[in-house]
């Protein structure tokens, strides 16, 4: 008997608790429990909101329960604050229906709403609230689940100046099975498979077993490559089927090798990236530009990837999309070039090239600067790239030809006698020199043969060193000034003028050239040089040498063209550019440009009355001097040219031969500098350019 008082003792004390606990949270209205829940709601004050809850909410869900159902929701949509903003009430009977809208605040979406509704009983003195999983988010039921997951945005594309597209998000070919369905039969069929594509069945098979999840992938092919036969032969495989856009996301080259290391290429994010910041919360599989206009425009290029949390059924079916941010794919890359024309040059080079000499093409607009082709061979069919997982391409490290090598931009080679065409600018506007200036043969010339064809300046004191003349017989061809030297490119006299220009004024005009400045351009340019920083042409040697080419005069192809192409611009240097624009697009699919490429000049040298004087006599050494074999057999075009070859020992054969030229009538007006190791390949590939050049216009 006492104790059976003794728990009824206990169990009123405790009643009596409850009720006080009640009757301090609950209010004592509708209106005013609705109030206190609302307001311990928004300060995240669980414990309060908890004790509020009719017997009936607190026997479904404990109190560790309920803080974890809005923790789940709340964390993982980042909410810092929330507001509650009541609206109508409805009155039930034995309950009042509050409605209401809660706006969360986000620290990293911003902020969204929610109508939801509120239900209040009265039990016996008390008012309490009826809860559920929808008072955290509307339409939340007891076993759903909360998740969240990326939207991944595309990375931009690159596009020609003509909208044909460069670079491509794209999806291979995937030949796959499902695992369950072929379970014991892995071999048969991975051989079956590797038969009808006509690939290596250990490859094949590999390629399966290292496949992750339900899905056991064979192999993975362009779809240029997957010709129809193979598709009737896959067919007739049991349980092998064939995805086309979804399985295997690559990024596609159509072009392949044309203009490979200036395209450059991406790769998966990889956990060392992670460790940058910019990195560091990319999706798994989100690329990364690691070379070329990919990596250098790589801010651009790289899509924002979205996020969607929604509510998961428990029958795992998708269900409330509870926030959602889209994705903003990247940024699309128009660029100044032509493939067909870059496309036509490489082939062109492939073909006759290969296995015999390495080469660049330049064809610039020289009134703008915008890069119409940019060709270095050998190149790499960038389309190893392609993949997630990139094939073996070790080899193009180890190739002597070094494959990889922008050679327009990151290789510096002595220019030979194109820079006589330099030479004779700075002879006349110094002053030094006219056009009819003849070389003082009585004074300066000394006979080693019987032909006035070797020079070293009288009373100096070279021994073993002498100029020799490119084209001989002086007397019978008449006197050498500068017109004919420069037509028939002639070393000594331009050995002799600069030494007459001097040394202090050769770097002078280096400098006005831009010659050791940085050339403004969207991939990094190696720096021109007129001599080591060791020699300072203190040598009367390097001097001549420098006035036709040699010594340690170095160029990259790119600034040479562009330094060429100021006799197309009236003695202006544009800076060159190959991107044009950056876009965006709109719903319709069509670009909208957000940034467009402004032309700027580089240096300004000359006068316009100095270059056109030097071009007539350019435009005479195309027709009728060292330059005719570049238009051989081409009719109605006029090019002011110039031909040279240097010695170097960065090319297979010690030697790079050049050809630069300027269209002034007769096809695209755009000046084309081309190198080959070969030098007599120089003629045939400039031609075959020059025909291109006037299709353009046809």
């Amino acid at each position: 008997m006492k104790k059976f008082i003794l728990r009824l003792f206990l169990f009123a004390a405790f009643m009596f608790s409850i009720l006080c606990v009640c009757t301090s949270c609950a209010g004592n209205s509708y209106y005013g429990a609705a109030g206190a829940y609302f307001n311990a709601f928004c300060k995240f004050d669980y414990k309060t909101m908890y004790d509020m809850l009719t017997p009936g909410s607190q026997g479904r869900v404990d109190y560790e329960e309920f803080v974890d159902y809005h923790k789940k929701v709340y964390d993982l949509l980042k909410v810092t604050s929330v507001k509650v903003e009541r609206g109508n009430s409805v009155d039930n009977g034995l309950s009042q229906s509050f409605e209401y809208t809660a706006t969360f605040t986000s620290s990293e979406y911003g902020t969204f709403s929610y109508d939801m509704q509120l239900e209040v009983y009265k039990k016996a003195k008390f008012y309490l609230v009826a809860w559920t999983p929808a008072n955290v988010v509307a339409d939340m039921n007891w076993n759903d689940r909360v998740f969240s997951s990326t939207v991944k945005g595309k990375r931009g594309e690159i596009f020609d100046r003509d909208g044909r597209i460069l670079v491509k998000n794209d999806t291979a070919v995937t030949v796959y099975a499902e695992k369950a369905k072929i379970e014991g039969k892995e071999d048969a069929t991975a051989k079956s498979v590797a038969d009808a594509l006509g690939l290596d069945f250990s490859a094949v098979l590999e390629k399966y077993k290292k496949s992750y999840g339900d899905t056991g992938v064979f192999a993975a092919l362009f779809k240029d490559d997957f010709t129809p036969e193979m598709e009737a032969a896959i067919d007739k495989i049991e349980n092998v089927k064939i995805d086309r856009d979804s399985i295997t996301p690559i990024r596609y080259y159509p072009y392949k090798s044309a203009l490979a290391q200036t395209l450059g290429y991406s790769t998966p994010v990889t956990p060392e990236d992670r460790q940058q910041e910019k990195y560091k919360y990319l999706a798994e599989g989100t690329r990364i530009g690691r070379s070329g206009l990919e990596a250098v425009y790589d801010d651009y290029l790289q899509p924002s990837d979205g996020v969607q949390i929604y509510l998961l059924s428990d029958d795992s079916k998708r269900k409330t999309v509870l926030f959602k941010e889209n994705a903003k794919d990247g940024y699309d890359l128009v660029l100044t070039v032509d493939i067909l024309i870059q496309k036509n040059i490489t082939d062109y080079m492939i073909e006759n090239f290969t296995g015999k000499s390495t080469g660049t093409a330049n064809v610039i607009d020289p009134k703008t600067g915008a890069v119409v082709a940019l060709v270095s061979f050998p190149g790499y069919d960038a389309n190893i790239y392609a993949f997630d997982k990139t094939q073996n391409y070790g080899d193009l490290f180890e190739n002597k030809d070094t494959p990889l090598l922008n050679r327009n931009v990151q290789g510096t080679y002595p220019p030979g006698s194109i820079f006589k065409s330099i030479m004779a600018c700075i002879g006349i506007e110094s002053g030094t020199v006219s056009t009819s200036t003849v070389f003082p043969y009585e004074n300066e010339i000394e006979y080693y043969t019987y032909e006035k064809d070797r020079w070293r300046p009288a009373g100096s004191k070279w021994s073993n060193y002498i100029v020799r003349q490119a084209f001989r017989n002086a007397n019978v061809t008449g006197p050498l000034n500068m017109r004919r030297a420069l037509t028939w490119s002639d070393n000594i006299y331009f050995g002799w003028l600069a030494m007459k220009v001097g040394k202090d004024n050769m770097i002078d005009y280096a400098a006005r050239l831009g010659i050791g400045d940085e050339l403004k351009f969207d991939l990094k340019v190696k720096k021109a040089q007129l001599f080591n920083k060791e020699s300072t042409l203190n040598s009367q040697k390097l001097l001549a040498d420098t006035g036709f080419g040699q010594a340690e005069v170095l160029f990259s192809p790119l600034q040479l063209c562009c330094t060429f192409s100021m006799f197309g611009n009236g003695g202006t240097i544009m800076n060159p550019y190959i991107v044009q624009s950056i876009c965006s697009t709109n719903e319709k699919g069509e670009h909208v440009v957000e940034k467009s490429a402004e032309t700027s000049v580089f240096k300004t040298p000359f006068s316009e009355n100095t270059v056109l004087t030097v071009r007539n006599i350019l435009e005479n050494t195309a027709q009728n001097g060292t330059g005719k074999s570049g238009i051989k057999g081409i009719e109605n075009i006029r090019i002011a040219a110039k031909t040279g070859t240097a010695e170097t020992g960065t090319t297979a054969t010690g030697e790079v031969g050049w050809y630069a030229g300027y269209v002034i009538e007769g096809g695209e007006n755009d000046a084309v500098l081309v190198s080959a190791d070969e030098s007599d390949f120089k003629f045939a590939l400039v031609r075959y350019i020059f025909q291109q050049l006037q299709n353009e216009i046809q």
